[in-house]
């Protein structure tokens, strides 16, 4: 499983924490080409590789599962068999309305309000470690 996030500033090391925790070894970052990893690490530094992509043009989405609050299929209802990517879209901007992903999905909250991308991450992590056996 590999992870992308979309239009994701400041987020990127709590992401990435979440992503070595859960087994993900490989982070796509796209949209922004600047952002850097900055800040402590702990004993993830080095272990998830980070891809920068200019755009979600660049790559294919026939495997992934795109998570955001106005998507009406809810996570419980996902099979996640055949999927090879999560996607998570930036708290400002989320993802493109147009998209074609394999799955779009929503995690259900009392007020149908956006969850932080590292509480999102760790929400869909945990269910696909669950689908996947990996706890």
């Amino acid at each position: 499983m590999k992870v992308i996030l979309y239009n994701v500033g400041r987020n990127l090391n709590r992401a990435y924490r979440t992503c070595f925790s859960f087994g993900i070894t490989e982070l796509l970052i796209v949209g922004k080409e600047n952002i850097k990893q900055k800040g402590a690490l702990y004993s993830a530094k080095k272990k998830v590789k980070i891809v920068y992509c200019k755009s979600l043009d660049d790559l294919d989405l026939c495997n992934t599962v795109a998570f955001e609050n106005y998507y009406k299929k809810q996570i419980n209802n996902l099979e996640w068999k055949g999927i090879n990517f999560i996607l998570i879209g930036g708290e400002t901007g989320g993802l493109p309305r147009e998209l074609n992903a394999k799955e779009k999905i929503c995690i259900p909250t009392a007020n149908k309000f956006c969850l932080t991308v590292e509480a999102s991450l760790a929400i869909v992590l945990y269910e696909w470690s669950k689908n996947a056996n990996k706890m």
